[in-house]
């Protein structure tokens, strides 16, 4: 799994509130928190009504029901049926299948329709991957045997035939269809995936590598699983059928396996891993298009719906015992030194609800890579592409708005639990049936901030006559800056403004050198020639990388000098902005990004001066990977 589950941590009603735990002065940065209306465009409804009525009719058949939303029993009916109701529950049943038939029908077309804007093709997808192709064949023409059968008058099918379709379903070897579900998982999940691609991973990445919109990227990604999902869930029903149609003949189970026990399994051990991938694969779509380097707007703005919806789908495809208020927050690892908890009071009567925070780490893979960002711990970065994901359930709670608190009780965001229909909709009818609302919180300090607040900044001058040193190092105000002049005399000085750092990353991995900055000043001379005077006057800047290690310069990103003899004047006013890539860094080394100012001059029967400052350099240099 890419998503690795780091804790669950359960918070009691009545604790006193606390939240993320970040490092000093990072406590807002980059937050974003949002309450938004469904998906809105061209996209339609996730097939959650009938998604929930496939699983709950399962959950009924499997434990021997017959009547409301069972599913699974229709063999049971064809064969010992007659009673007063049968025949209605097997018409019923019967419109189940073809429901399912025509639901998948419909996810194919829209998602071909999905595929088509997103340029896609679907062979690309199953390419290198389990292709799931002959085995989505087999279950949909099993599935429209069963079709047939279930037109039958109830107790009226001879049991030989009941027979035969049992031997299809269960196979001679045993568990044909049960191979088939399992394969259709195998694609999603398989057993070696740095060989065999996880399907669901590869349609993300062909949408990443065509930079698609988000949300139909997102929309693509729902209807490929949904599609894959109601085919092992076709599957699955078939298995119930043959299963419960087993213990009304007294034919032995295979493995000793009922329907109860099946579902049981199918439902805790294959199905949950599907669907963390599933949400995995949305956290990729959400990380792949991150802002890194500015604080504000670290996440895409579609986050929040498509997190809302995602999460929605994620109840009902697990059959959850309720929706209710949840929320998901994101960052960058550096941000996150504990999960404690964090709080939603209700607007409307004050009660304030605790959530359960399940700590996720999601990682890249050989097939997605994450980005990149720099991980600051006081002076020292490296890189890291892992991301911290927090999942929180505050469970059913009522209809309202919520502010969201952190460990002081200050408000940090607002949620909004309002009534949904069980297909993501939220018509005003009086029809709705779920308590659902969703917040995103994410925290990361952008590329530009992080080094400003993390290296340590020094100023500094030397060897000045004649000269004076102004300059900075203090947050708001960082610049250098030298002036002299002297007449019949000599004028010069240095000084510098410089930020440390301690690379702590590996020897293999570069980093890039981002700058921007004002260089400015101006030299002049004057000299009287024709009393053998003379003048000379110079200014120079110099920004570049020092070793403080090997007490080394690594590299001069620029270099420029300006010289006027015995009478002239020359200026800089160079707005500078570039980068360099330092391929490789020594870890454990420390680095000075330097800004130098230099000046000189003197005269003999004459003057000369000269003046040099750079400034605009605060928030304008940063490290990125």
């Amino acid at each position: 799994m890419w998503i690795k589950k780091c804790i669950a941590i359960v918070l009691a009603a009545g604790l006193f509130f606390s939240m993320i735990v970040m490092p000093m002065g990072c406590a807002h940065r980059g937050t974003k928190i949002a309450q938004e209306p469904p998906l809105k465009g061209d996209d339609n409804p996730c097939y959650g009504s009938l998604l929930k009525l496939v699983l709950q009719g399962l959950a009924q058949g499997a434990a021997r029901e017959v009547g409301g939303d069972a599913m699974g029993e229709i063999l049971s009916l064809l064969g010992w049926g007659g009673g007063g109701n049968d025949q209605q529950y097997l018409v019923d049943m019967s419109q189940k299948l073809d429901n399912i038939t025509t639901l998948l029908s419909n996810i194919q077309g829209e998602l071909d329709e999905l595929l088509k804007q997103l340029k896609i093709v679907e062979g690309d997808i199953i390419a290198n991957a389990n292709n799931p192709t002959k085995e989505i064949g087999a279950i949909s023409h099993t599935h429209d045997d069963l079709k047939i059968l279930s037109q039958n008058k109830a107790g009226g099918v001879n049991p030989l035939a009941l027979n035969q379709f049992d031997i299809t379903v269960e196979g001679p070897g045993g568990l044909y269809i049960d191979l088939l579900v399992d394969n259709i998982g195998l694609a999603i999940l398989p057993l070696t995936p740095e060989v065999t691609r996880p399907i669901l991973d590869n349609f993300v990445k062909l949408a990443l590598d065509k930079g698609d919109d988000l949300t139909h990227a997102y929309l693509g990604l729902e209807q490929y699983f949904s599609k894959l999902l109601y085919y092992q869930l076709e599957g699955v029903n078939l298995i119930v059928e043959a299963k419960n149609y087993r213990d009304k003949a007294n034919i032995p189970q295979n493995n000793n396996q009922n329907a109860q026990r099946y579902l049981n399994d199918f439902n805790t051990t294959k199905l949950p891993p599907e669907v963390d991938n599933f949400i995995n694969n949305v956290y990729f779509l959400i990380l792949s298009r991150v802002n890194l380097v500015d604080s504000a707007n670290f996440l895409p703005s579609e986050a929040q719906e498509i997190l809302s919806r995602a999460h929605f789908f994620r109840v009902q495809a697990l059959n959850l015992d309720h929706f209710g208020l949840r929320g998901t927050f994101i960052a960058t690892q550096d941000l996150v030194s504990s999960v404690i908890t964090i709080g939603a009071r209700n607007k409307q009567t004050g009660q304030i609800y605790s959530g359960t925070g399940t700590l996720n780490t999601v990682s890249g893979t050989n097939l997605i890579q994450l980005k990149t960002y720099d991980y600051w711990s006081g002076n020292k970065v490296q890189p890291s592409s892992d991301y911290t994901v927090i999942e929180y359930d505050f469970g059913d709670v009522p209809l309202g708005d919520y502010d969201i608190l952190d460990g002081n009780g200050t408000v940090i965001g607002s949620a909004t639990v309002q009534k949904f229909k069980d297909d993501y909709t939220v018509p005003q009818d009086g029809s709705e049936t779920i308590n659902y609302g969703h917040f995103t919180i994410s925290r990361r300090v952008g590329a530009k901030d992080a080094f400003n607040n993390n290296v340590i900044w020094n100023w500094w001058y030397k060897d000045l006559k004649n000269t004076g040193a102004n300059g900075s190092a203090a947050a708001g105000a960082r610049y250098a800056g030298l002036k002299g002049s002297a007449s019949n005399d000599q004028y010069y000085g240095d000084d510098e403004l410089d930020a440390n750092f301690i690379y702590t990353g590996s020897a293999t991995t570069g980093l890039t050198i981002n700058y921007s900055a004002h260089a400015y000043g101006k030299t002049q001379s004057s000299a009287i020639v024709d009393e053998k005077g003379s003048a000379n006057s110079k200014i120079r800047y110099t920004i570049g990388i020092w070793d403080q290690t090997t007490g080394k310069v690594v590299h001069i990103l620029k270099d420029t000098t300006k010289t006027t003899p015995d009478n002239g004047s020359e200026s800089i006013d160079d707005h500078l902005q570039g980068n360099w890539f330092f391929p490789n860094p020594s870890p454990g080394h420390g680095y000075y990004i330097y800004f130098h100012c230099h000046i000189d001059g003197g005269s003999y029967r004459g003057s000369a001066g000269g003046n040099m400052t750079i400034d605009g350099i605060e928030g304008n240099v940063y490290i990125t990977f």
